[in-house]
């Protein structure tokens, strides 16, 4: 999928732009739904160190992340009702 490569491309070139190392287990690859959303934020949120940010590439996604930190007792600012 083109538009995936060219979303995790300029998610690393961001990251490299302001000198902050990305560890490989921190990139997930999955669909672009909610659910996949979840499964990879509880993958991430079992790290160790846990990752302080997560970028969903896009809304449903986003939502699958924010249950996940919802159900893992975390706060995301202004996160939704």
């Amino acid at each position: 999928m083109t538009n995936a490569l060219e979303r995790l491309r300029g998610f690393c070139q961001a990251l490299e732009d302001a000198g902050i190392p990305i560890a490989p287990e921190y990139i997930q690859e999955a669909q672009f739904d909610r659910n996949s959303g979840y499964t990879s934020a509880k993958r991430l949120l079992q790290l160790l160190p846990r990752p302080t940010a997560i970028f969903a590439t896009n809304d449903l996604m986003a939502m699958g992340a924010l249950l996940a930190i919802r159900d893992a007792k975390l706060v995301c600012p202004k996160m939704f009702q």
